[in-house]
């Protein structure tokens, strides 16, 4: 199905006001970078850098060349995707420091187990792009969390595309040397498939002085980096959208100049732009307004405009944190319209409520609304299979059926789409037992978990030994060998903790 044509917002003029707006924040206010080597390097490529306030001014043909650089990396590495349909939309898994049951109601802090679950479950949803393991382990130092999750990925999931964010330059350099002995080549290590750094702002117009060590560990060895401001309507930027989203753009291209100049062959960078707006009554941040469809369409337009193909915005979420209409409602609209626009990713799967929580019921949920979605949007209707059968209309005539010969056909999938997760029940068959979407996606998992769980190891044993002695190395031994105590008790079990 083609994209929505008349989508566009904005017209030429303002796409260029927007543009010039933006070149003027970063050449007049600048960005705040607390790290001295970092203002260095800037200034040397024409910045102009107030040592003292640790503020660089970006001239617009420094932005403009970097941006153009940016956009060669990305023709030369542009990915084959032979393998499947464009139409087909994907996503990444969240990670977040609570786990809600939506049986229970429960939310507690993550445990190890839980980890290990996601990592099995995500792996088989075709639908997540990137695995994660979805939550923060509660009882490890979070210096450390991060490490020891990739660690997991690494070792566990089959995939080779996984997520999760760097907390510090200790655990980044942990990572990166683990990456290196995962990867099965250096393209697949700078593709960013095993470890990528997406870097965030303090909005409005700062960097934190530990993501910048970051950045420099991760340009040293090429890993592939990225940036995706989430800039809040109302709090930290304007109450405006088209302010919002001209400062969003300021933070994006300051950071990409950054990661240019530090690493002039990132691999490739989509253009992320996950802005929000602050609900006003309660003061935090709405994840499920009709804002999030308004900041999609501009932040498509503006991808456009500089030439990024890939643009990732927070539509597919929601403010409601069971899985009830609203929920459904809030991620199904601000998909559909995005994804029509020519948005390429919704935000991460499995969130309930504005950052509240990650949900494994959640996750499977998002999944079956990205089947339903992918359905639509891979229906080719001009050449319909089959086309229009006139002669079995006429054969049929006035007041028959096809119900028999519908039966009969191999290609039911082409035309309807089946779920195990969303209900199709009378309401006889219902009140004899039927369960509603949260109850079919628990039993989704459970069967996955019986199947699959505990998880065996998808790398070599000689990696395994390898993935050891780097966080012995990298991590406090005691943390590390607490860890490894846990992580064998759990999956020598025989079933999956329920």
């Amino acid at each position: 199905m083609e994209r929505i044509e008349n989508s566009l917002l904005l017209n030429e003029d303002k796409m260029e006001d927007i543009h010039k707006s933006t070149l003027r924040i970063l050449e007049k206010i600048g960005i705040q970078v607390p790290n001295q080597d970092v203002l260095r390097i800037l200034q040397k490529e024409g910045a102009r850098v107030d040592f003292q306030t640790q503020t660089a001014k970006l001239p617009a043909q420094l932005v403009e060349s970097c941006v153009q650089k940016q956009l060669e990396n990305n023709r030369k590495n542009r990915r084959d995707n032979s393998d499947s349909s464009p139409s087909q939309k994907r996503s990444w898994m969240a990670t977040q420091p609570y786990i809600l049951d939506y049986n229970t109601y429960e939310r507690r802090p993550g445990e190890l187990t839980d980890l290990l679950q996601a990592i099995v479950v995500g792996d088989r949803l075709p639908f997540v792009e990137k695995v994660s393991c979805f939550v923060i382990p509660d009882n490890y130092p979070q210096e450390m969390s991060d490490a020891l999750s990739f660690y997991l990925l690494y070792r566990y999931s089959s995939k080779r595309r996984v997520f999760s964010w760097l907390n510090s330059l200790k655990s980044a350099e942990c990572v990166i040397a683990m990456a290196r002995v995962v990867a099965e080549n250096e393209e697949q290590f700078q593709s960013g498939d095993l470890v990528e750094y997406n870097v965030e702002t303090i909005s409005p117009l700062r960097f934190a002085s530990h993501r910048l060590e970051i950045m420099l560990e991760c340009a040293k060895h090429k890993v592939r980096m990225s940036c995706g401001p989430m800039l809040m309507m109302g709090a930290s930027a304007p109450m405006n959208h088209l302010s919002t989203m001209t400062l969003e753009n300021a933070e994006i291209l300051a950071t990409l100049v950054t990661i240019i100049l530090l690493n002039p062959d990132n691999y490739s960078f989509s253009y992320i732009a996950p802005a929000h707006s602050m609900n006003m009554q309660n003061g935090i941040c709405s994840f499920g307004s009709p804002n999030q469809v308004l900041f999609a369409l501009i932040g498509k337009q503006i991808a456009d405009y500089y030439g990024f193909d890939q643009i990732v915005t927070n539509c597919g979420l929601s403010d409601g944190i069971l899985s009830d209409f609203q929920s459904g409602f809030e991620r199904g609209v601000t998909s559909i319209i995005s994804f029509l626009a020519g948005i390429d990713q919704p935000g991460l799967m499995g969130i309930a409520g504005a950052d509240q929580a990650a949900s494994l019921e959640q996750l499977v949920i998002d999944h079956e609304y990205l089947s339903y979605i992918n359905f639509i949007l891979s229906r080719d209707l001009a050449n319909n299979i089959g086309g229009i059968n006139l002669d079995l209309i006429r054969e049929r005539g006035c007041g028959g059926d096809f119900i028999d010969i519908s039966r009969k056909q191999s290609r039911d999938v082409d035309f309807n789409w089946h779920s195990a997760i969303f209900t199709a029940d009378t309401y006889p068959d219902y009140l004899a037992g039927g369960v509603g979407a949260a109850e079919k996606a628990r039993e989704t998992i459970k069967g996955i978990l019986q199947e699959a769980y505990p998880p065996q190891p998808a790398i070599k044993p000689d990696q395994c030994l390898e993935l050891d002695t780097i966080l012995k190395n990298h991590l406090d031994t005691r943390i590390v060998e607490r860890f490894a105590e846990e992580l064998e008790l759990i999956t020598k079990s025989d079933s999956p903790n329920d």
